[in-house]
């Protein structure tokens, strides 16, 4: 526990507020709801729906990252005893902050139709992890693959609007939409620093001093057919060497599994220590991913989160799956 709680305050320093993410606003709640007292509504909702009483809610305050900071210092990833926090806090920064640490952010509306979100910080029990050694690679998809190109951030929100189109919003509501395409662009305008570490492009103001890889970047990964058409894509989390799969979509046959094959082989070749995939599902068992305790994945997860990767100087196409 000692070794996990001696970073906090590194951890805050690197996934805190860096300059200009502070000024990003938050995405509102519904009209009814917009005006209304954040402690209020806590209060509302922890008096009429039961499980919002049991789960850890985070970021409450005047500052919710030093909220959050606090309750990972008292043991919180040790204690959780299911896979949810909440919060009503939907801040750009505070989300980023999260993602650093581990979680997944997920998106809820109490009751269809209410307008009134909550956000649901997920720290899996057991987390779904593909290690590139154990991937495996149909013969068949070999050949598919020639058909189709990957690449990387190149339609980010057109692939949010993908995931919609397959899932419905899900877990992808108006809040949770505006704070990734929020973050993803305030990362392009400095130049991606998940890829291009300490890079101050011409226009932009430097981030403060830091560790080399600090942060957590929302990206995209998009498949496109011979005619140039978008067929399948995901959206995720880039936080040092780790990658965290959020949601994807396809549009055609073969295309979505051709998709996760080329974005484990693009992942592998830039140095990536694993791909975080998430809640368990067959189709990522047949990937090769395996289930790693809570304690397992935040440690692996923890000691690659600041190194930086190679993903802008791999080459981004089809032949990944002729090696």
């Amino acid at each position: 526990r000692q070794a996990g709680e001696s970073g906090r305050g590194e951890a805050a320093r690197m996934a805190g507020h860096e300059t200009g993410l502070a000024g990003l606003p938050e995405p509102p709640q519904g009209p009814k709801w917009a005006s209304i007292n954040r402690a209020y509504l806590r209060a509302i909702i922890e008096s009429q729906i039961p499980p919002y009483r049991a789960r850890p809610y985070l970021g409450a305050g005047q500052s919710p990252e030093e909220d959050l900071e606090q309750q990972l210092a008292a043991g919180l990833s040790l204690t959780l005893r299911e896979d949810f926090c909440w919060s009503l806090c939907f801040h750009p920064s505070f989300v980023r902050r999260l993602c650093f640490e581990g979680f997944l952010p997920i998106c809820s509306e109490i009751a269809n139709g209410t307008g009134l979100y909550v956000l649901l910080p997920k720290l899996h029990t057991r987390r779904c992890v593909l290690e590139f050694s154990e991937l495996r690679v149909p013969k068949s998809a070999r050949k598919r693959a020639r058909g189709f190109r990957i690449s990387v951030n190149q339609a980010f929100g057109r692939v949010i609007e993908g995931c919609v189109e397959q899932h419905g919003e899900d877990w992808l509501h108006p809040p949770m939409r505006a704070l990734l395409t929020q973050l993803f662009e305030w990362e392009q305008a400095r130049g991606g620093l998940a890829f291009r570490v300490g890079a101050t492009p011409v226009g932009c103001a430097a981030d403060p001093p830091g560790p080399v890889g600090y942060g957590a970047a929302m990206c995209s990964f998009e498949l496109w057919d011979k005619s140039g058409e978008l067929v399948a894509g995901e959206v995720g989390c880039i936080s040092g060497r780790s990658y965290t799969s959020f949601s994807g979509f396809h549009r055609v046959a073969n295309a979505g599994s051709t998709q996760l094959l080329l974005t484990a082989k693009l992942l592998e070749k830039a140095d990536f220590a694993f791909w975080d995939l998430g809640q368990e599902f067959e189709y990522k068992a047949k990937l090769g991913a395996r289930l790693w305790p809570r304690a397992q994945f935040l440690e692996r997860f923890r000691a690659v989160r600041n190194s930086p990767s190679k993903l802008a100087q791999v080459v981004q196409d089809e032949e990944l799956l002729s090696e």
